[in-house]
């Protein structure tokens, strides 16, 4: 019978070690890709300046970066921010 109260036991303290695992794989993606705010900061610049750069491994930011001058203010402080 003692087994039996184990599993759930067992269970619901692996259960929150599992989500967080999946909450620190989401964060490196919510980082590379930056904030809701951020993106809709830059997406007109992203659009005008930037339509041929494939997104993924930092080459959105960085030809955002070598468009800085042009950028809206929004789009500027974010690059400023995350560089």
């Amino acid at each position: 019978m003692r087994m039996i109260h184990a599993i759930p036991l067992a269970f619901s303290i692996m259960l929150p070690l599992l989500g967080t695992g999946a909450l620190a794989q989401q964060q490196p993606q919510q980082q590379e890709n930056g904030t809701a705010a951020e993106r809709m900061a830059c997406t007109a610049d992203y659009q005008k300046f930037c339509a041929g750069v494939s997104p993924g491994d930092g080459r959105a930011l960085a030809c955002l970066s070598k468009q800085k001058a042009k950028l809206s203010p929004a789009c500027r402080a974010v690059i400023d921010k995350r560089s």
